[in-house]
């Protein structure tokens, strides 16, 4: 009994000082500072290794968010680069039939200077006036002669020498030559060989082979902007569900700088010019295949040449359809785009507004 006794009042007197922090025992001794809540006002010293976990963790965060953005704004910018091509396609097939009209129908250079040297040509070989059988000036030519000759003049070699004898013996030869090529170069422009497949085709064909062709990449272009529209709408969700204001700023910025050809408020005026311009080019191409229509029964047959006239008729309403499908999905995007705009000043504002926000409550 004494000896329990001992070991109670042992234990007890070892509890007394564990609650007091300081605690001995046989080898090993324990000291513990007593735990005081610091003064009022006052703020305990942050923890070095806490601190240091805590920025670690943020680090690795910000990382998994980048990676996880990484794939839509991959995917955003290669619709904008496939966007942009099929853009240049569009352009390069709108000159093409705007250059091949303008060659061969209206104004028609190579004919309007050939129809020159021809006037040109019965005018000085006109055998009425009796003076020579190369007449270059003579008062019964008339206006129509005399401009028709003068132009030929400045325009063929003999006009550089104003030697008279060399004028009357070399201007007829060489006016019959000039005459000569150009008829050639008037069948060979007939033709035209397209670009990036070396194909030659009859320039009667333009309206429906290129049309065709337009309308194709038309719609390839009208679902490229479809999923570019939905890439940009998902890239911007994705992009606003960043923790901090800084990271959605640059998120937005990124998805920004992918777009080329709609980075600015309202609408891109470019695409629709273009898209106008390729409506017009091929309605020139049409009325002059209306135009036409005679000279293609004539050389075709009645069934062949109404079929193809109302092919080319066909192929222009699906073209001006495609067209008017493209601007609405522009301006689609457009809006989109717009809508990105705004989200990235809405966080340029947030993030303006920090600074004076915790002023105001350090303040207070």
């Amino acid at each position: 009994m004494p000896f329990l006794g001992r070991v109670l009042r042992t234990l007890a007197n070892s509890q007394r000082q564990f609650k007091n922090g300081i605690w001995s025992a046989p080898g090993r001794k324990l000291i513990m500072s007593e735990t005081k809540s610091p003064p009022r006002g006052e703020v305990l010293p942050e923890d070095p290794l806490v601190s240091h976990d805590q920025s670690v963790s943020a680090s690795m965060h910000g990382i998994e968010e980048q990676i996880d953005f990484k794939p839509y704004l991959d995917a955003v910018n290669a619709g904008s680069n496939r966007t942009r091509a099929t853009v240049y396609v569009l352009l390069a097939l709108a000159v093409l039939v705007l250059t091949g009209y303008r060659y061969t129908t209206s104004p028609d250079w190579l004919d309007q200077r050939l129809a020159q040297f021809q006037l040109a040509s019965a005018c000085v070989k006109d055998q009425s006036w009796g003076e020579s059988s190369c007449v270059t000036s003579s008062p019964r030519q008339s206006g129509k002669c005399l401009e028709a000759i003068n132009y030929s003049k400045k325009f063929l070699y003999s006009n550089k020498e104003p030697d008279p004898i060399l004028m009357k013996q070399e201007f007829c030869a060489e006016l019959s030559e000039q005459i000569n090529i150009l008829i050639r170069q008037r069948t060979e422009a007939l033709s035209m060989r397209l670009p990036f497949f070396g194909v030659v085709i009859d320039m009667n064909d333009l309206g429906l082979i290129i049309g065709v062709f337009m309308a194709f990449v038309l719609y390839v272009f009208c679902i490229e902007l479809d999923r570019e529209v939905d890439n940009l709408d998902r890239a911007i969700d994705r992009a606003m569900q960043a923790q901090s204001e800084s990271k959605q700023k640059e998120n937005l910025e990124l998805l920004l700088m992918t777009q080329v050809l709609a980075s600015k408020k309202g609408a891109t005026y470019g695409v629709h010019i273009l898209l106008i311009g390729i409506v017009s080019a091929h309605l020139l191409v049409l009325i002059d295949d209306l135009c036409t229509a005679p000279t293609a029964i004539l050389l075709e047959g009645p069934l062949t040449g109404w079929l193809e006239t109302a092919f080319d008729v066909f192929v222009f309403l699906i073209v001006v359809g495609l067209c008017s499908w493209a601007w609405i999905k522009q301006r689609e995007l457009d809006r989109k785009v717009d809508n990105l705009i705004a989200r990235l000043e809405m966080v340029e504002t947030v993030l303006n507004d920090q600074p004076a926000r915790a002023t105001r409550i350090v303040s207070a």
